[in-house]
């Protein structure tokens, strides 16, 4: 009998091709079906052994995976965890520079209006200035010729004062004269 091939329905073809009285060769045959049959079980248990052991390497090597993905898994949610931490952190960063930001170019438009208005003071002023320094630089040569004319008036009263002295001088009268 060829295990290979050996079928639960090939033992009722053995066993009815004896006569009923033919019990040694029944006998014989259910030996020989036992062995075959015992021969198929081991080869089916050595099989499955290979298959259990191979399975068991399997499922070993798939909780050792397992393990090492939750490991990963852990080290990602920690990770995740920081990062979210710091997102959060520099958000609220972001929100205080951007009102630093806000603030700093309030003041920035306020000083640009103010240095507006101071250079258009400045301006004023500068303006204001030319015409003083060419009112003082007007007084400046009205001063000279001012003081010129003076000198010369001064100088024509000396002379006059000179001539009157020498016009109406008056000697003191002498011992005889008086």
């Amino acid at each position: 009998y060829d295990p290979e091939t050996f079928d639960l329905a090939d033992i009722d073809n053995i066993l009815k091709k004896r006569q009923k009285w033919d019990l040694r060769g029944k006998l014989n045959d259910l030996e020989d079906i036992t062995a075959v049959l015992r021969a198929k079980i081991q080869r089916a248990t050595s099989g499955h052994a290979e298959e259990i052991a191979a399975l068991a390497e399997e499922r070993s090597a798939a909780e050792s995976e397992r393990a090492s993905l939750e490991s990963k898994l852990s080290e990602i949610e920690a990770s995740n965890a920081e990062l979210s931490a710091l997102a959060a952190k520099q958000r609220d960063e972001v929100s205080g520079l951007e009102g630093e930001l806000a603030a700093l170019e309030a003041e920035r438009d306020s000083i640009r209006s103010t240095t507006a208005s101071q250079l258009e003071r400045m301006s004023e002023l500068e303006s204001a200035i030319a015409v003083k320094d060419k009112e003082l630089e007007e007084l400046d040569t009205q001063a000279r010729e001012d003081e010129l004319l003076r000198k010369k008036l001064h100088n024509t009263i000396q002379e006059l004062k000179g001539n009157i002295r020498v016009y109406a001088r008056i000697r003191p009268f002498v011992g005889k004269e008086r």
